[in-house]
């Protein structure tokens, strides 16, 4: 799951090369098209909030880290105790919780490259059951393991088939029920 939202973003970062005999117009220099004539609709811009289609990727995470809902634990209190057992992450990375239902989402891979994970925070008891329904709709259970505990949703995904990340991945589903 998460391993998806980074390629994605990773995608959306690259810069594509000019094909051969054509050059790439940057898009701030485009003009938008002229407005029709006799046409009944005002051409005055129309400014966007932040939000939806119209936000940019970056905007949205921005968004969502801003209006994280005030619940414990949080996504933040799962990493401390996952990284209490073993299971700390290299990299913390946020993904774009809409796509889970949810308020905010993070996670990333442990040190030892064994498990993928990500918390995703929830305002309230019946948003936390919708999103998981959505996880486990995105990422069937053969792929994924997904346990609600309060308003949160914790995903993993083993890397490996070994009996290490086995162990790894049921220590920390043990350390997330318990706080």
């Amino acid at each position: 799951m998460f391993v998806a939202t980074v390629l994605v973003l990773a995608a959306c970062s690259r810069k594509t090369e000019p094909s051969s005999g054509s050059e790439a117009v940057p898009a701030s220099s485009v003009a938008p098209p002229a407005p029709a004539e006799n046409a009944s609709v005002s051409a005055a811009p129309q400014a966007f909030a932040p939000s939806g289609i119209a936000a940019t990727l970056s905007e949205r995470l921005l968004n969502e880290a801003k209006s994280r809902p005030p619940i414990l634990p949080n996504a933040d209190d799962v990493l401390v105790a996952f990284a209490k057992v073993g299971g700390g992450i290299a990299a913390k990375r946020q993904g774009l919780a809409a796509t889970y239902k949810a308020s905010f989402c993070e996670g990333g891979t442990t040190s030892d490259g064994t498990v993928t994970l990500s918390i995703c925070e929830y305002a309230g008891d019946d948003s936390a059951k919708a999103g998981l329904a959505a996880l486990q709709a995105i990422y069937p259970a053969k792929q994924a393991r997904h346990v609600l505990h309060k308003e949160t949703v914790l995903t993993t995904l083993r890397l490996q088939d070994a009996p290490a990340a086995q162990a790894l991945e049921s220590k920390l589903v043990a350390a997330y029920l318990a706080l």
